[in-house]
């Protein structure tokens, strides 16, 4: 048991060495977050149609000037969680953005692979004034496949726990406990499509955080 907690240890420091370097070859060492996790640590989540994608292209304002990303340019359907750099107008239908994403020079790990024609749901920091996107800290879901729970967290249960320690958690002492627990595969895929955590307040007044929409995982043993 101490080697197993010891090789997350080691799987979760190389990840955050990645979340530095974007486009590295140990960026496709990711270890499993749910979606509301990665709601959450997002600057923006939207809904958008994929018009394009160039490959080889710099990000502009990037002081490293070395890195090359993959860029899809975006019509935005719907924004979950906005920013400035998206304009939040009435018809965001007409609105266009640019993904930038880690170029797949290193092979087909790195790309995203969204699908030009398509819709799907990404989240994504800002950087340098940009949207940007990656496998490890971000999620990129085509719409067709989200079930009506992770929609639903998308418009408003998934920020009812951003307070929350989510899933296999090393560095969140300062978010509340109840929902850091790390399953086996197959009970962590069940939870990502149905369940979320939310904060929760007892009778005297103490926060605790729980799992909600249980039910549907309670057959995976």
């Amino acid at each position: 048991m101490a080697i197993f907690k010891l090789t997350l240890v080691l799987i979760c420091a190389v990840c955050a060495v990645a979340s530095l370097f974007p486009g590295s070859p140990s960026a496709c060492l990711c270890k499993h977050e749910h979606p509301q996790r990665k709601f959450c640590d997002a600057d923006v989540v939207f809904l958008g149609y994929v018009m394009s994608m160039q490959t080889n292209q710099k990000m502009p304002n990037n002081p490293q000037t070395g890195l090359i990303y993959d860029v899809y340019t975006m019509r935005v359907r719907y924004t979950y969680k906005t920013h400035p750099v998206i304009n939040t107008s009435v018809d965001n239908r007409r609105l266009t953005v640019k993904l930038y994403s880690p170029a797949a020079f290193g092979g087909p790990c790195f790309a995203l692979n969204l699908q030009t024609g398509s819709n799907y749901v990404v989240s994504g920091k800002i950087t340098h004034g940009n949207i940007f996107t990656d496998h490890c800290r971000h999620f990129q879901m085509k719409w067709p496949n989200l079930t009506w729970q992770q929609l639903r967290g998308m418009r408003g249960e998934y920020s009812k726990g951003c307070g929350c320690a989510i899933g296999f958690c090393i560095y969140c002492k300062n978010l509340l406990p109840g929902c850091r627990d790390f399953k086996f595969q197959a009970f962590d895929l069940c939870r990502d499509k149905y369940q979320h955590c939310e904060k929760r307040v007892g009778p005297r007044g103490e926060t605790s955080c729980a799992w909600v929409n249980s039910r549907k995982c309670s057959a995976v043993p």
